[in-house]
C-alpha cells in the first residue's frame, strides 16, 4: 500500500513539473529587422486618453508619438536613425516580447479598464498581442521603456 502512495506522489509531481514548465517558459524570441511597428494603450475613459507609438521603415524610419490628452491630428512624426530602431529592438528582445504573439487576454468583469495593443512586423514575420485588463510576463516594464524611447524624441 506504502508503494501505490509513493508512486501517486511521483506522478503528481511530475505532472507539476510539466505543468509548471508548460505554463511559465517562453522561448526565447528575437526580433530583428523591424519594417513597422505600432503600440497602443488606453488609460481611462476621457476623451483622447490614449498613447500611440508608431515607427515605420520604409526608404527612411519615421516614428510617430500621439501623447495621452491629445488628438491624432496632433501627433507628431520625427524621422529617426537606425541607432533609434536599434534601442526599439533592443527592449523588445530583452523582455522576450516575442513570446508575445498571441496573447489576446481580457477581463470580462471590467467594463471601464485599460487596455494595450502591439504589433511588430519584421522581414521574416509578424508578431501582435492584445489584452483588456490582462498583460504579459514583464508588460509594466515594456511600457516604461517604450515610453522613455519614444518620448525622448520630443
Amino acid at each position: 500500500m506504502k508503494g501505490i502512495y509513493i508512486f501517486i506522489a511521483i506522478i503528481v509531481v511530475l505532472i507539476l513539473i510539466v505543468l509548471g514548465v508548460v505554463l511559465f517558459y517562453h522561448p526565447k524570441v528575437n526580433i530583428s529587422d523591424i519594417k513597422s511597428f505600432r503600440y497602443h494603450y488606453t488609460m481611462g475613459t476621457a476623451f483622447n486618453a490614449d498613447v500611440l507609438y508608431e515607427l515605420n521603415c520604409e526608404d527612411k524610419c519615421i516614428a510617430l508619438v500621439k501623447a495621452y490628452g491629445e488628438s491624432e491630428e496632433d501627433a507628431k512624426e520625427y524621422n529617426v536613425d537606425s541607432d533609434f530602431v536599434s534601442k526599439l529592438s533592443q527592449i523588445l528582445n530583452e523582455n522576450n516580447v516575442g513570446a508575445w504573439d498571441g496573447f489576446n487576454e481580457s477581463d470580462n468583469m471590467v467594463l471601464d479598464g485599460d487596455s494595450f495593443s502591439i504589433s511588430v512586423h519584421s522581414s521574416d514575420k509578424n508578431y501582435s498581442a492584445t489584452g483588456y485588463m490582462r498583460w504579459p510576463k514583464d508588460y509594466a516594464k515594456v511600457k516604461e521603456e517604450i515610453n522613455d524611447l519614444f518620448n525622448s524624441l520630443k
